[in-house]
């Protein structure tokens, strides 16, 4: 999928790691506050390196490689606080590379690969607030060649350039021109910055150039402008992924050793959960980084564009709370000069400023949603759009041919609006999924699934969301069958496997109870030895689906000696047994999905016990695990974007639509931009797994942020409607269509409602945050 690095990746990283380590050390570089930046010792170790070469082509003497990589170079220097200006000269030389003649790549190119030379983009004018378009700038022909007048300011690098690309307008339109920092009628103003990298002002009062400064054609430079600053927001993203990386690392050292009140500051819950979320937010930021590199190979510059974008509102939301939050844990110590965290904090502020801030991107978001509309009639939507081979294109298409033949319509329509998508609509369409070899689309092909690698499974599940189908129900196929299938005997595979295989048998899921919701170990459901067979009694509660379900996977407790977990065993139950009794729970917007069941004296044979007595506990982690990463959601969470987008586009502010509202545009923008870095992190994550890992506590990342957005989407839902939304609806309250032709705003109140539960089923999102603070962090 590549999305892990690949081995050329893998050894970068390891080699610019241990250059960083050892050549960047904050206590030897940092000056006093009133040095200038920059570190002339280093530049000459990068050209060692081959840092500078990476982004060129070979023709012209360099690596040839792609923003990944020098993406992996960026996040270095982030971690290092290294402020030689690498990006700027990396982001002017590739625009020389692309327009410049083969004299002028060979001169500057040349002399950038062996150190002679520093480049930066002079793009940003006092006036342009951002936008590369708006230029007082200008260029007009001369005898000579061509005479430049204008200013342009906040120079990243420039500083220390040797020459600059220059945006101007001309009467054709934006054009770039190379102009060497000691051209006449050029002046440079360099000046310190709070992050210690230093930026300049070029004043062009009448610079006259040479007819080749001009590179490319006259009137065409906007386009080639606006794909090097995307690519610029795609390595500031890296840079701040490795800034972040290092507040954790360093705020987390900091919990560890402080003490107060005579405790280390880690062994407070509420720092622990403050700690986790900034793991949360590293692993949020690392995604975006990840989602806008990969948006640089989008051949559709509007594509490319909205998704810089939306990663650009990410890694600047996510990186400034970081930096803030990494201060305020490490308290006053954190607000001084020669502490490490607060000149990370300040990075990362600038990054949120440069090559357009969060409101610029939001308004370019939402210009292009205009196009988009404009054009197709909806909204466009971010995503991580791989490249997909021939293959899985035809296999795309042959998925949405069968779901046009397979899925009735009216079951779509009730998906699209949100209404109550019950067993008669589901089920069918397991049941299609189960002839065609779809429905357990996750599991290998020795298991009777499809063996499908990640990209394809991923392909099935966004088209699937894409067209409106109805989620499959995951305590069969997504939970009971990859249980059975790594723990249970051959005997329960071919008992079990087929009838969740082709969706004619239903399950459930025996965990919580009325006194271990989250904490399972404390369960007390127990499983009396009868020879062979076990007695059950006790209670679970809010278990989904049992009042239709054929079985039940359950947890029991089979002793209570040694540690509580070591007590807990595995059940496969069969829901016709004599003493079962299902009592219904209605959640607060009045729908029944949860169920209270009870056991008396349940006789349970010995043969359906999942693995060794004593060992549930194993089986049970392991299916947590897998459960909170399917808990990310990704499909139906953008499912319920979509219909978010269907709402705002139906719902009117002042007569116009509310998606043309720029307030909530952009709120929408943020959970869009939030969802897309949850995908790439669940796709990271299932990449791993695919390679032969666990999710580990990484799948309680995902359960974290993937129930906050939707409930996000489902709040936003509720703003959009408003009273419009409020009406309860008989037979599923509010979740079916209203008689007044309402349609999607119908179902959003109490969507929202029942959406609560998120955050609190398949263990609380405060337990998750316990998982990341002690598993991943050792607090």
């Amino acid at each position: 999928m590549d999305l892990l690095p690949n081995e050329t990746q893998t050894e970068l990283r390891e080699a610019v790691e241990r250059f960083i380590r050892d050549a960047c050390r904050f206590e030897t570089q940092r000056r006093a506050p009133d040095a200038t930046g920059g570190d002339d010792r280093l530049w000459p170790r990068f050209v060692e390196l081959g840092w500078l070469a990476i982004p060129f082509a070979e023709a012209d003497g360099g690596l040839g490689w792609g923003p990944r990589e020098m993406g992996v170079v960026t996040e270095g220097l982030g971690l290092g606080l290294v402020t030689e200006p690498v990006t700027p000269t990396w982001l002017a030389g590739g625009l020389i590379a692309e327009l410049g003649s083969p004299d002028q790549r060979a001169a500057w190119i040349g002399a950038v690969l062996a150190g002679e030379a520093k480049l930066a983009l002079a793009w940003a004018e006092t006036g342009g607030r951002h936008d590369p378009a708006r230029l007082r700038t200008r260029a007009e022909r001369t005898a000579q060649g061509w005479r430049l007048t204008g200013a342009k300011a906040g120079i990243p690098g420039g500083r220390a350039a040797d020459a600059f690309v220059v945006s101007a307008a001309t009467g054709r339109g934006p054009c770039l021109f190379l102009v060497p920092a000691d051209a006449p009628g050029a002046s440079v103003l360099g000046y310190d910055t709070q992050d210690g990298h230093g930026a300049a002002d070029l004043a062009l009062e009448g610079c006259d150039l040479p007819p080749d400064a001009l590179l490319g054609r006259e009137g065409e430079g906007l386009a080639p402008l606006e794909r090097s600053l995307d690519l610029a927001v795609a390595l500031s993203a890296c840079e701040a992924v490795g800034c972040i990386r290092a507040l954790c690392d360093q705020t987390l050292e900091h919990l560890k050793t402080r003490r107060q009140f005579g405790r280390a500051l880690s062994e407070n819950q509420v720092l622990q959960h403050r700690m986790a979320d900034m793991v949360v937010a590293r692993e949020e930021a690392r995604s975006a980084a990840l989602a806008a590199c990969l948006a640089m190979a989008d051949p559709d510059p509007a594509a490319r564009a909205r998704r810089i974008s939306l990663a650009k509102i990410e890694i600047a939301r996510t990186g400034v709370r970081t930096g803030q939050e990494a201060v305020q844990l490490h308290g006053a110590m954190g607000m001084t000069w020669d502490l490490a965290v607060g000149h990370y904090f300040k990075r990362l502020t600038a990054i949120a400023a440069a090559f357009g801030d969060v409101d610029h991107h939001l308004r370019r978001l939402a210009r292009l949603d205009a196009e988009a509309r404009r054009g197709a009639g909806e909204a466009a939507e971010a995503r991580m759009e791989l490249q997909l081979s021939e293959e899985d294109r035809a296999f795309r298409e042959e998925l949405r041919g069968f779901i046009r033949e397979t899925l009735p319509p009216e079951t779509a329509g009730k998906v699209r609006r949100g209404e109550k998508v019950g067993r008669a609509d589901w089920q069918p369409w397991q049941q299609a999924l189960g002839r065609r070899g779809w429905l357990c689309h996750t599991w290998p092909a020795e298991q009777g699934g499809p063996g499908w690698s990640i990209l394809r499974r991923y392909v099935f599940e966004t088209t699937c969301a894409e067209m409106d189908c109805p989620p499959i129900r995951p305590f069969g196929p997504k939970m009971a069958g990859p249980v059975i299938s790594a723990f249970g005997t051959e005997a329960q595979k071919a008992r079990h496997l087929p009838g969740i295989l082709s969706s004619d048998v239903n399950w459930c899921q025996g965990y919580s109870e009325p006194q271990a919701g989250s904490d399972l170990a404390s369960l007390t459901t127990r499983a009396e030895d009868a020879g062979d067979h076990y007695l059950v009694d006790g209670q679970k509660i809010w278990t989904g689906d049992a009042h239709f379900a054929d079985w039940m996977f359950c947890l029991v407790r089979t002793s209570k000696e040694d540690r509580p977990q070591k007590g807990i065993s595995f059940l496969l139950i069969d829901m016709k047994t004599p003493g079962i009794t299902v009592q219904p729970i209605h959640t607060m917007e009045g729908s029944h999905h949860f169920n209270a069941v009870f056991f008396d004296r349940v006789k349970v044979p010995k043969e359906n016990r999942v693995g060794e007595e004593g060992q549930g506990w194993t089986v049970a982690k392991y299916l947590l695990e897998h459960e909170r990463v399917d808990n990310a959601g990704i499909g139906v969470t953008r499912q319920a974007l979509l219909r978010l987008k269907a709402i705002a586009g139906e719902e009117l502010s002042d007569d116009a639509p509310l998606a043309e509202d720029p307030l909530f545009h952009a709120k929408i923008a943020a959970v869009e931009g939030q969802l897309m870095s949850l995908e790439a992190t669940a796709l990271r994550v299932l990449s791993e797994v695919a390679a032969g890992g666990s999710p580990g506590p990484a799948s309680s990342l995902l359960k974290i942020r993937g129930t906050e957005i939707a409930q996000r989407i489902s709040e936003l839902a509720m703003e959009a409607t408003g009273w419009r939304g409020l009406p309860r609806i008989e037979d599923a309250p509010g979740r079916n269509a209203a008689p007044d032709g309402r349609g999607a705003a119908a179902t959003s109140a109490a969507d929202y409602i029942f959406r609560r539960c998120m955050s609190i089923y398949g263990g609380s999102n405060e337990i998750q945050r316990n998982i990341i603070a002690k598993r991943m962090l050792g607090m």
